[in-house]
């Protein structure tokens, strides 16, 4: 009998958990030569499992950093890459990107 109130509050637990509205992942790279990144590795996840460190990384390797983002080439940097997670109901559209790039973080 106590393990069939258990299940049931453990199924209620679960039925009323909302998706995350946000989520971010920290990650960290190494400047390389012309402004290219490598060496990039997921240092924090808010929401693990999701597929977003993937994405994150994918993120940071597009980019461009160097000297004029004040990264020198073979210094280790970190960004916080965040996540705006809408569901089928949300209709606000995302943000526009600004410029492109993201710039590094000081961390």
């Amino acid at each position: 009998m106590l393990t069939a109130i258990m299940m049931a509050a453990a199924v209620q637990a679960v039925a009323t958990d909302e998706f995350p509205k946000q989520a971010y992942v920290m990650v960290q790279c190494v400047a390389g030569p012309n402004e290219t990144v490598s060496d990039c590795r997921v240092l924090e996840v808010s929401h693990p499992g999701q597929g977003l460190e993937d994405a994150a990384i994918a993120v940071v390797r597009r980019g461009r950093v160097g000297q004029s983002n004040g990264v020198a080439v073979g210094q280790t940097f970190r960004i916080k890459i965040a996540f705006r997670l809408a569901d089928e109901d949300d209709e606000t559209p995302p943000p526009k990107s600004i410029g492109g790039e993201a710039p590094p973080n000081s961390n």
